[in-house]
Order: C-alpha cells, then sequence, then structure tokens
C-alpha cells in the first residue's frame, strides 16, 4: 500500500489545484470542506510530498479556475429569459448599482471570505456583465492574497503542532 501510495506524489499538486477549483466551483463549494483541504495539505506538505511553491502556485490556479468558472457562467447565462426575468426586480437593479458604484471590491473580499457566499460570488457578478477585465483585475490579488493567508495558517499550524507534540 505504502508502495501505491508513493507512485501519486508526483501528482500531489494536481490534487490540491482539483480540492481549491471544487472548493470554489458553485456547484460543489458548498459540500467540499475547506478546512479538511487544509489539513491534508499540511499533511502533503509535512511528508515532503509537496513544497510551497507547488502549493501557492496549484491553489491559486486552482482557485483562480473555480472562480472565472463561476464567473462565465453567470456572464453567458445572464441573457437568458429567466435571468433576465429575475435582473428586472427592483432589488436585483439595486445589487447591480451597488456593486457597479465602486463596491466591486468590497463583494469581491466579503464572498472570498465568508463560507457560504465563496460559491456564488462570481457567479452573480458575471450575471450582473460585470467587466471580465474588471472582474480578474480585482479577483487575481485577492485569490493570491487569500492562498497565502490560508498557508500562513497551515505553516503556524505545523510550527505549533511540532513545538506542543514533538
Amino acid at each position: 500500500m505504502e508502495d501505491f501510495l508513493m507512485t501519486l506524489w508526483p501528482y500531489v499538486p494536481f490534487v490540491i489545484f482539483a480540492a481549491a477549483f471544487l472548493d470554489t466551483l458553485c456547484f460543489t463549494g458548498l459540500f467540499f470542506y475547506g478546512g479538511a483541504m487544509v489539513g491534508a495539505v499540511l499533511a502533503f506538505y509535512v511528508t515532503g510530498a509537496v513544497t510551497i511553491p507547488e502549493i501557492i502556485l496549484a491553489a491559486t490556479t486552482g482557485t483562480l479556475f473555480g472562480s472565472a468558472t463561476n464567473f462565465y457562467l453567470g456572464y453567458y447565462s445572464s441573457h437568458t429569459k429567466r435571468v433576465q426575468h429575475i435582473l428586472a426586480h427592483k432589488r436585483a437593479e439595486s445589487v447591480t448599482s451597488f456593486i457597479n458604484r465602486n463596491h466591486l471590491l468590497t463583494v469581491l473580499i466579503v464572498g472570498r471570505f465568508i463560507t457560504v457566499a465563496r460559491p456564488f460570488y462570481s457567479l452573480l457578478l458575471g450575471v450582473t456583465r460585470l467587466s471580465p477585465r474588471r472582474f480578474f483585475l480585482f479577483e487575481i490579488p485577492i485569490i493570491t492574497i487569500w492562498v497565502l493567508l490560508w498557508l500562513f495558517i497551515l505553516l503556524q499550524g505545523e510550527r505549533l503542532y511540532t513545538h506542543f507534540f514533538t
């Protein structure tokens, strides 16, 4: 069994990419527990299966692909009759107005850091027909900060574990 697991080590960055993608994707984000992913990444890191640059690259690109998928699902579905009907309501107009009044950064930060909002905020921004350029201009730095924050927490957890249990 150990030999089999060792043959899978080269694929660990892909597993991190897939986990970050699924954690962000609107179809799976509510069901995929990010805390379990952080624990698994820590286990991979401690055993030497993955390096810090690999974690950063895999988690950032996975999260970006998930967020981009959500954004473009919303963006290209915004022309459907059902979505147009929903967008015609005053509340939907007020949300769009809020985003367009220079509150995009607020929506992105709150959406990224609140678990139940994470799978849906980029979908919502796509539905409002936000410019993809503007979306990615703000989203890429926020995702990078998000990944670095969780990596910092992960490394602090490793230090605490080492300090108290070894």
